[in-house]
């Protein structure tokens, strides 16, 4: 089943933009999709002492709806681009983003974050910021696959091992898409595509 939440007739022209950047640092097309529904199984056991049939009680199946799957797909998205770049590296060291990296990320994502934290340690290079500032431009969910175009500006910095500036807070907003995963009923970030993203205006 294809579900499109808040459909956007630029959404499809703005994502081809912006799928022709490379994927950035600190931070596929889908393939396959499989039923929105979760399923609980409880079963009442028989009692040892009292004659007759057992009693069980059916699988019971809910299905989310879409708008609760894509508000699970905007939690998630909204987490990564808010939470897991809010630090400073400079006081807590670039470890500090591992627990929420694994808690929010897996595939290429999740392998680009642990190179960069390897390459700031052996740099002493420092990323410091509060987040980006993220506007949700559109949400496309087909199957177990998802896509967020997102109308941000990127508010980290980044420090020499001597503490100098090296790159500034960002001072446009940029597109940038995030493409996420369902896996075991949760939805993780396995790419993150921004780079050279186009100029946007989040109040447009």
């Amino acid at each position: 089943m294809t579900l499109r939440c808040i459909p956007r007739p630029l959404f499809p022209a703005v994502l081809v933009a912006v799928a022709t950047v490379s994927a950035c640092s600190p931070g596929a097309n889908y393939a396959g999709s499989t039923s929105t529904t979760l399923e609980s199984v409880t079963s009442s056991p028989t009692s040892p002492t009292t004659a007759g049939p057992t009693t069980t009680t059916e699988p019971t199946t809910t299905t989310l709806s879409p708008k609760e799957i894509e508000a699970a797909v905007r939690a998630v998205h909204t987490r990564f681009m808010t939470e897991l770049f809010n630090r400073d590296e400079r006081v807590d060291g670039p470890e500090v983003v591992l627990p929420l990296t694994d808690e929010l990320t897996t595939g290429a994502q999740l392998a680009r974050i642990r190179e960069d934290i390897a390459r700031e340690l052996a740099s002493g290079e420092r990323l410091v910021g509060p987040g980006y500032d993220s506007n949700i431009i559109d949400v496309l969910i087909e199957g177990d696959h998802a896509s967020v175009l997102d109308c941000s500006r990127d508010n980290g910095e980044l420090y020499s091992a001597e503490g100098e500036l090296i790159t500034p807070a960002a001072t446009i907003f940029k597109t940038r898409e995030t493409r996420l995963v369902r896996v075991d009923d949760v939805w993780l970030v396995e790419d993150f595509v921004s780079g050279r993203g186009v100029e946007c205006d989040p109040d447009a």
